[in-house]
């Protein structure tokens, strides 16, 4: 796996800021606006609004303690990045990634591909680290490319197949669930809180699934309707989507470590089964077991 951190788009507009119009030769700009059902041509011409200098300069200057957005992006190790992801993922599994930082609107993230774009006017520094909403940069930048990894590490079920939906949404939970699990478990701020309520419902929400997982019809309506019950919405869907994805994967790494999670990321499709054998082992009562009722 390879990891290339781009950040001369953002160190020529800072310098230039009348130049926006080299944007348009940044393939992370395009996937990034293009993503967003936008054209990115008419984009560059709506940033190019009043006030866009100065917040072009203000990523560059340097706050009270010496530090700016600029300079900490110019510190970030690509290398590193590379071995914590590495770490996470299957033996085998390579890739290359490429992170660049682009002007952007409302959405901080979006990775597609082998790209990661980062909106940097979504950048806020913090004594020495960049954030993103509750997320550190580089964790979130973690996330982010281990499940562009593990996406490709199983074909997606054809959505109109008996099951299909259902599986996919399955297989990412888990792989969502797991990228949070080693890199971005919210420990404080919003995310947090709302993870701690999901905490509480979490008997309700296992019931749920399991009573979807072994309904007789679980098409894409299905598979929506969980989406909607379990994924968090906001910041938290950022990196931190999916509680319980994250407390599975907690479960069967608790139950056989952290290698064996890792390495069932090539069986996305048999979370269900390497759950119950996991909550089985642990004797966690049957009220979370996602196995047909008897």
């Amino acid at each position: 796996m390879s990891v290339r951190i781009d950040i001369k788009l953002i160190k020529i507009l800072t310098e230039q800021p009348d130049s926006m119009v080299q944007a348009a030769e940044s393939p992370g700009f395009r996937l990034y606006w293009r993503n967003l059902g936008r054209d990115p041509s008419q984009a560059i011409s709506e940033l190019a609004e009043p006030g866009l200098e100065g917040r072009l300069k203000a990523l560059a200057e340097e706050g009270v303690n010496g530090k700016s957005v600029l300079g900490a992006l110019g510190r970030i190790s690509g290398a590193s990045i590379e071995q914590q992801v590495t770490r996470h993922l299957p033996a085998g599994a390579m890739f290359e990634v490429n992170v660049e930082f682009v002007p952007g609107g409302d959405q901080p993230v979006i990775a597609e591909g082998n790209t990661v774009a980062v909106n940097f006017f979504s950048l806020e520094l913090r004594g020495n680290k960049l954030f993103v909403g509750d997320f550190p940069l580089l964790s979130l930048l973690a996330n982010r490319m281990h499940q562009l990894c593990t996406a490709r590490l199983v074909a997606p079920r054809l959505e109109d197949a008996a099951g299909g939906a259902l599986e996919n949404f399955l297989a990412r939970m888990f792989r969502e669930g797991s990228a949070t699990l080693f890199f971005t478990v919210p420990v404080s701020g919003p995310v947090y809180n709302l993870w701690q309520q999901a905490e509480k419902r979490r008997e309700a929400d296992v019931q749920l699934l399991r009573r979807y997982i072994h309904a007789k019809e679980n098409g894409a309506a299905l598979a929506r309707e969980l989406e909607h019950s379990l994924a968090l919405t906001g910041s938290a869907s950022l990196a931190a989507r999916y509680p319980l994805g994250t407390w599975m994967c907690q479960v069967v790494e608790g139950a056989f470590g952290r290698n064996y999670l890792v390495d069932s990321l090539r069986h996305a499709y048999g979370i269900v089964d390497a759950f119950e054998e996991a909550r089985s082992k642990f004797g966690l009562p049957e009220k979370y077991s996602l196995a047909a009722s008897r």
